[in-house]
């Protein structure tokens, strides 16, 4: 059997597709302890892409606050972000929190 056309379209995204986990670097010690923290403390990071469908290229930051409810809305960034620099803005939010509730 052949490859239809759809197949090779969505081949071909998946090879020039870099989505969050290129490059992925890893955390030092500090940063795990911030991780950590956040985890333990309710305050929600994550990427959300700016528009849906398989391969997203840009991202947007989502914080949310607190215990999980229903219902709830979440904070996102004025700014997007690309598989570069996602993963840095992240770490650098999580701190921001960290510093915050710390003091």
């Amino acid at each position: 059997m052949g490859i239809t056309d759809r197949e090779k379209r969505r081949r071909g995204k998946k090879q020039t597709h870099k989505g969050l986990m290129y490059n992925y670097p890893s955390m030092n010690k500090q940063e795990n302890i911030i991780n950590i923290w956040c985890i333990n403390n309710n305050v929600r990071i994550n990427p959300v892409p700016t528009k849906p469908g398989g391969f997203p290229e840009e991202w947007r930051i989502e914080v949310r606050l607190g215990p999980y409810t229903k219902g709830e809305k979440a904070h996102l960034s004025p700014s997007v972000y690309t598989y570069e620099n996602i993963h840095q803005e992240m770490r650098r939010m999580q701190k921001y929190y960290y510093d915050k509730h710390k003091k």
